[in-house]
């Protein structure tokens, strides 16, 4: 192929006249296998591009540019001018995260369902993990058992008076058979089923919403060998609750959450770790920082309290590849509740841990509470509508309804009896029969 001095290509099927070259004019004669290469590099680049402008910045004022690029660009300097000036220092910086404890995230505290707790610590099991359903409220921040009388002399409440709590009603454990590969040697939970967007993850996600819940966090259950300090650190007592693992899959999950329900809404996320022996639980938030490099893929996931970094970060004005996990936490109350959507008559988890199916005992309760309702042909369901308030319960009837409209018409009953509405609140006949069938066959 042939160009002038322009970088045009010509056509080499014409004579010099019909191109109007003259004497002197300058060509350059290239190779076919170097355009190619050049025109692929090219079209790989934008693609690139493209790739990177449209993946999802969960803190766009946060973001950096590409780092290898910054780094590519200084040395590229240095070669040029022999040595690194103070700006060019200064820009290198300016391209790295600055790592600093948050003082406070969101969420000022967290309410916890005391029965949820009991039932995802009851097998005491380090291979566990959980998907937090629950709500976001506005509350006052000095929380008050006693009402104050409001009279002409007090005064108004003040937007700083206030804040944003999550109150967790339940707990979606993944059926271990969906979740876990178990072995005889495996130590920690396994994440995959949490972070795959899944058909069965979407039902469960779905059924939530009938019930107005959303997703507000997760929790994993860890034993005490899963949380030794590493050698180096055999001096230091204190135990790690958070390690690089979890601080990662933490942050991959409030990105997802911040994708589907938007940035200030889906970050409202919460960690809970629980240590399997005793059940002692603690709740932390994930920095705002911390969640943006997870985004960008600068944070390697490991075992124990440092990860490891693609890219130098800035911590303590230093610049460094190893980051503590404490860093990247925001402590946060941690209180107790009943929650809405577990029926608190069963300590016990009312589905299989295995197959997600409901346990005969709950079968048995709900076949007789539907056979006793429909002998008395009235509209009092209220011990029907207490084990129908249950997350699990109804997630395991939706996969044997065939029809999506009755799971709603069950949420929406459930929904009506939790909030207080028990007067009128009733199961159809029709969905009664329905559900004597299947919890027969």
């Amino acid at each position: 192929k042939i160009q002038d001095k322009d970088n045009t290509m010509i056509d080499d099927t014409k004579s010099l006249t019909e191109l109007g070259l003259k004497h002197g004019s300058l060509l350059s004669i290239i190779s076919k296998s170097s355009s190619d290469s050049k025109e692929k590099t090219s079209s790989l680049s934008a693609r690139k591009r493209k790739e990177v402008a449209s993946s999802f910045q969960p803190f766009p004022d946060l973001a950096k540019k590409d780092a290898t690029r910054a780094r590519y660009d200084m040395a590229r300097q240095k070669k040029n001018r022999g040595v690194h000036s103070y700006t060019d220092l200064l820009d290198r910086q300016s391209n790295s995260h600055v790592v600093e404890p948050q003082g406070a995230g969101p969420i000022h505290r967290v309410y916890m369902c005391a029965t949820s707790a009991q039932r995802f610590h009851a097998s005491k099991n380090t291979n566990k993990v959980g998907l937090l359903f629950g709500t976001v409220q506005r509350e006052r921040k000095e929380a008050t058992s006693r009402r104050k009388i409001q009279t002409s002399l007090s005064s108004q409440p003040k937007a700083e008076d206030f804040c944003q709590v999550v109150k967790v009603h339940t707990i979606w454990e993944p059926p271990s058979s969906l979740n876990q590969k178990q072995t005889k040697n495996k130590v920690g939970y396994s994440n995959h089923f949490l972070l795959k967007q899944s058909e069965a993850m979407k039902r469960v996600q779905k059924v939530a919403s009938y019930l107005g819940l959303k997703p507000i966090g997760w929790i994993f259950a860890y034993g005490d060998e899963e949380k030794e300090l590493p050698k180096n650190n055999a001096n230091d007592k204190t135990s790690v609750v958070i390690t690089g693992k979890d601080l990662t899959i933490g942050a991959q999950l409030q990105i997802q959450q911040m994708q589907q329900r938007g940035r200030e809404d889906g970050a409202k996320f919460v960690t809970l770790a629980m240590q399997a022996s005793d059940g002692a639980t603690e709740a932390f938030q994930i920095s705002d920082v911390c969640v943006q490099m997870a985004s960008e893929g600068i944070l390697t996931p490991s075992k124990s309290n440092i990860i490891s970094t693609i890219h130098e970060i800035v911590v303590d004005g230093k610049e460094t590849k190893q980051l503590e996990s404490v860093l990247c936490l925001i402590n946060t109350a941690l209180l107790s509740h009943e929650g809405m959507y577990v029926a608190h008559s069963e300590q016990k988890p009312t589905v299989k841990s295995k197959t997600g199916t409901l346990t005969l005992k709950i079968k048995k309760a709900l076949l007789k509470a539907v056979e006793e309702t429909m002998a008395k042909g009235s509209n009092d369901d209220s011990s029907l509508l207490s084990l129908l308030c249950d997350f699990p319960t109804l997630l395991a009837l939706d996969t044997l309804l065939a029809d999506d409209e009755q799971t709603q018409d069950i949420c929406r009953s459930v929904s009506k009896w939790t909030r207080g509405q028990k007067q009128g609140t009733h199961i159809s006949s029709k969905l009664k029969r329905t559900l004597k069938l299947i919890l027969t066959s």
